[in-house]
């Protein structure tokens, strides 16, 4: 579910029940491992904590609030244990894109004053795959390469100019790597 997503709808909450969005699905016991909550923007530390203790998944959607011009703390969210994976929040955006513009976003965020540590690329990376795989509750599936998980795979060309020469292939991967870059794709261990 989108949520603490809008001013409007923190007003009208508030106006109908007296609490946050985030207090009102606790207090209707909602909140915990299944619940997967898009955006959280207007999420105050109140709110945050009931996320963290109650398990909620977060999906951070970078670049939907960042065309609307906002974005939210995603270093202190990770700093702080917050269950955390990327999302796209429609179907035109990349995971590459998206990776890129959580990036971006904790980094206006660092500039603006947010003492939290910015991402590392290989946390960026981690957050389209593994990460996401635990926020959706499928990590003993997807999310990683191990015996028994399907083998879902976006196999990447690093004979492309843009990610060759390289000094680290991760930060290569995150800054540069596009859906042009994929060379060929595999679903549960079959090339399609």
């Amino acid at each position: 579910t989108h949520l603490a997503q809008s001013r409007s709808e923190i007003v009208q909450v508030k106006k109908l029940y007296g609490v946050t969005p985030i207090e009102h699905l606790h207090n209707l016991g909602v909140l915990g491992e299944n619940l997967l909550a898009a955006h959280c923007i207007y999420a105050t530390d109140q709110d945050l904590k009931l996320i963290r203790d109650t398990g909620t998944r977060i999906l951070h959607c970078p670049r939907s609030l960042l065309l609307g011009g906002s974005t939210v703390p995603l270093a202190r969210w990770l700093q702080d244990g917050i269950h955390v994976g990327l999302g796209t929040d429609d179907v035109f955006h990349t995971m590459w894109e998206t990776m890129r513009t959580a990036l971006y976003s904790a980094q206006i965020r660092a500039t603006g004053g947010d003492s939290a540590k910015i991402p590392a690329f290989y946390e960026l990376l981690e957050l389209a795959t593994a990460r996401g795989a635990k926020v959706l509750g499928m990590e003993h599936e997807i999310g990683s390469i191990e015996p028994g998980k399907k083998a879902d795979l976006q196999l990447v060309s690093l004979r492309d100019p843009h990610l060759t020469p390289t000094v680290d292939l991760t930060s290569s991967l995150v800054l540069y790597g596009s859906t042009a870059s994929v060379h060929s794709v595999m679903v549960d261990g079959r090339l399609v």
